[in-house]
């Protein structure tokens, strides 16, 4: 044994620096905390009596009793420098054997890769005698390039599998059922040190869970009736590392065509017949008879023994390789027989089946008939089994295989309409025991093709509920290149709560996890046919949340997207529109949401002001919202247009006939806005007298949406006057501006008599004003050798 003993403490120490001066492994400290709230099977014995969880060791009572862990790694490398290493002392003063070995292999990381293979296993021997004084145990751990190499393609794998077992046992040679006086060990966790990172999660990860395990159950009798136990075998190391040959899987399969043929001609008792003859050598015609046995399809008896045996099989049969049906050996034992699911034909029934057993071998396991049920008349059994046996056995058989022959198989089982097949590889049950894809509120959007949606809806029209909630989500959900359907969306999961109601009628358990699936999408489906001001405020509501980015809130927001694009009375139309465009039209998204903010669409609106700040159009969006509120919420938004006019007013770019049209948008909401609009397009009525029309003139224009009086003098040795004359008595100011340089003090003057009657006189430099507007005013030119031109505004108030 390749180990090393020292006292408890310093193996931790030296771990310890080493990770902190050499910088290179990882230390994982795989502890005991994760078995609380385990749940053992009825028939184990109290928790108390077998182990006994202390504050940082585990004391294990019962022999043949221990624990076990996965755990994995996504960066796998070749490594010398990985160890394993524990403390361990006798807890009754008698020497204790714990038998523990970690075994490894490496895989793909996903079924992407097209190749099911594995490296060979490889077990590390973690055994130990524990002595009344803890001691500390350190195994080496070495990865070589070599345990890296798929079996199957050749490639280099990265992503590394881990199974810790360990278990309390006698020393080698003596009697393991023997009862002894041992009061077992005490165990501290296990500190795992890798140069590569170990992945451990939480108790809901089969892949990080630790558990109790009844190894194999002293003293279990065989059922009364049942066949001669087996003998224990020995497996190669290939079990889970080596996919059947193909052309062995294509053999077994010409065998069984003319079973598939009888049953496609309606003979099933020929059937049943021919497959007995050749089930010995084909793994086909096994897994035919074991569903037929065990379930009782096509008339055949439930002989649980037979189905026994037919189920042995699938675990090691062809000197221990890996079989046609491991996986489906592993569903099965994982799920039915573990769970006792079968009924009884008689009280108190039992049967042996060959089962894993602890150091890759195989062993008999008694398993306790109790089911209450006919397990045809499970609901997901009856999903599974769609399109009949023959069907699903091509399905069961395939799926496990690696290309050519996984398309082969595959395309068979959906001729035979194996609703599974068809649905492959979205819904399949073991998945939604181990994961949350049925979790509206963690479960993300799965990319799909669009060939293998139309599959999918395939298999949901042949009736399969999974398939059925699958699709109907993908039809929310506007992504994927799926356009949006909640009509039918909502038909599919309507049709889905019925099957499931009469599966709650006949007492069947299975249905709940779709049930409560189907409700849950139900909810994200609003009512169809409220109002669209109520679908607004339900968008609103949940695009507010805090949780707004949860998925279910995605979802509903997805459906209420498509129902109020379709909304003609939906000021957000166009909005709502752009939301379903794809990223890439992103010019044409942009339109749409203008046209409708335009048309009074409020979250138009809000997201065109979100995204103009600082822009020339931000004080229209300013008043849009403010108009927008009126309508939406009834009330007065002064805020905004007063900020609305605050922006234009500031804004260097809003002039002229623009900068009036813009304020006439404004005047009826804001009083400032008013005022200056009504100064501007007041109409006043000038009249202009020159004492010498050929060198000074003056004319009523337009400029930057005002009234301006442009007056020209030409160069004179002569002083000039311009008369200027209102019509009516108006209250403001002038402005007198010159883009001339040369203007000298009294050369240039505008003479008046204000309101009293007394006389006044402006003199002109480059920019003046004046605070009042006479109604006659003279306006004085000197003699000038060089031109000059002079504006006269008048801006008029309340």
């Amino acid at each position: 044994m390749n180990c090393f003993r020292v006292q408890a403490g310093m193996v931790l120490l030296s771990v310890v620096c080493g990770c902190l001066f050499a910088g290179e492994p990882v230390a994982t400290l795989i502890g005991f905390d994760l078995m609380r709230g385990s749940q053992l099977s009825s028939f184990r014995e109290e928790p108390r009596d077998c182990y006994e969880l202390k504050k940082n060791t585990l004391q294990i009572k019962k022999k043949r009793f221990g624990v076990e862990c996965m755990f994995r790694s996504r960066s796998l490398r070749p490594s010398e420098k990985n160890s394993i290493s524990f403390q361990i002392k006798a807890a009754g003063g008698e020497s204790a054997h714990l038998k523990a070995f970690l075994t490894f292999y490496a895989s793909h990381a996903s079924d992407t890769e097209r190749c099911n293979g594995t490296t060979p296993k490889k077990k590390f021997d973690l055994s130990c005698t524990a002595e009344p004084d803890f001691q500390t145990f350190r195994f080496p751990l070495e990865i070589n390039a070599e345990d890296l190499v798929c079996e199957q393609c050749g490639r280099t794998l990265h992503i590394g599998r881990f199974s810790l077992s360990a278990y309390l046992d006698e020393p080698d040679g003596k009697d393991s059922r023997s009862s002894g006086k041992n009061a077992g060990v005490e165990i501290s966790p296990f500190s795992l040190t890798t140069e590569f990172p170990v992945i451990m999660g939480t108790r809901r990860q089969i892949s990080s869970t630790m558990w109790l395990t009844d190894l194999l159950k002293p003293g279990a009798l065989p059922a009364a009736g049942a066949p001669a136990q087996p003998k224990p075998r020995a497996l190669s190391g290939k079990v889970a590392g080596i996919m059947p040959d193909a052309e062995q899987v294509r053999e077994e399969l010409m065998a069984f065509q003319p079973v598939l043929d009888l049953l496609d001609r309606g003979d099933d008792s020929a059937a049943v017949a021919k497959v007995k003859q050749i089930a010995e050598k084909n793994h086909f015609a096994m897994v035919y008879l074991y569903l037929l046995c065990s379930r009782g399809y096509s008339g055949v008896p439930i002989d649980y023994s037979q189905a026994a045996r037919y189920f042995s099989n699938f675990i090691g049969s062809f000197q221990g390789e890996r079989t046609p049906g491991f996986m489906f050996y592993l569903y099965e034992y994982n799920n039915i027989w573990k769970k006792y699911r079968l009924p009884p034909n008689v009280p108190g029934e039992h049967v042996q089946i060959l089962a894993w057993g602890r150091e890759m071998s195989t062993m008999p396991e008694d398993i306790p008939l109790r089911g209450t049920r006919p397990l045809k008349e499970c609901y997901e059994e009856k999903m599974r089994n769609i399109g009949g046996v023959a069907a699903r056995v091509l399905y069961l058989i395939g799926r496990e295989q690696a290309e050519p022959v996984r398309s082969e198989l595959m395309k068979m089982a959906r001729e035979r309409e194996c609703a599974e097949a068809w649905a492959e590889p979205f819904t399949p049950y073991e998945d939604r025991s181990s994961n949350d894809v049925w979790d509206l509120k963690t479960e993300g959007v799965v990319a799909i093709s669009p060939e293998k949606f139309q599959e999918l809806q395939h298999a949901a029209d042949l009736g399969y509920v999974p398939a059925k909630l699958r699709v109907a989500k993908l039809l929310l959900k506007n992504s994927l290149g799926i356009d949006p359907d909640p009509v039918r969306a909502r038909k599919l999961i309507q049709e889905a709560v019925v099957i499931c109601s009469e599966a709650e009628k006949n007492g069947c358990p299975h249905y709940q996890t779709d049930f409560g699936y189907a409700q849950a999408l139900q909810e994200v489906i609003p009512d169809e046919n409220v109002p669209t001001k109520e679908l607004l405020c339900q968008w609103s509501a949940i695009h507010s949340s805090p949780n707004s980015s949860s998925h279910i809130n995605e979802l509903k927001l997805s459906v209420l997207n498509h129902l109020l694009a379709l909304r003609k009375d939906n000021p957000d139309r166009g909005f709502f529109q752009a939301m379903q465009l794809p990223a890439s039209q992103q010019a044409r998204r942009e339109e749409l949401i203008r046209e409708a903010a335009n048309q009074g669409g409020h979250i138009a609106i809000q997201r065109c002001l979100a995204h103009s700040f600082g822009h020339r159009d931000h004080w229209y969006y300013l008043y849009l919202a403010g108009k927008a509120e009126l309508s939406w919420r009834g009330n007065t938004p002064e805020s905004y247009f007063s900020k609305a006019y605050d922006e234009m007013k500031g804004n260097v770019y809003a002039t002229g006939e623009e900068y009036v049209r813009n304020l006439a948008l404004l005047a009826p909401y804001d009083e400032r806005a008013g005022r200056e609009y009504e100064s501007l397009t007041t109409r006043l009525n000038f009249k202009l007298e020159s004492s010498e029309p050929e060198t000074l003139s003056g004319a009523l224009e337009s400029l930057n949406g005002r009234q301006v009086i442009k007056v020209l003098a030409k160069p004179s040795e002569k002083t000039r006057y311009l008369d200027i004359t209102l019509g009516q008595e108006v209250r403001g100011f002038l402005t007198l501006d010159s883009s001339s340089r040369e203007i000298s003090n009294n050369h240039v003057r505008l003479e008046f008599s204000d309101s009293r009657g007394k006389s006044n006189q402006l003199l002109i430099n480059s920019f003046t004003s004046m605070d009042t507007i006479p109604k006659k005013m003279k306006l004085v030119i000197g003699p000038r050798q060089q031109p000059l031109e002079l504006k006269i505004v008048p801006n008029l108030s309340k």
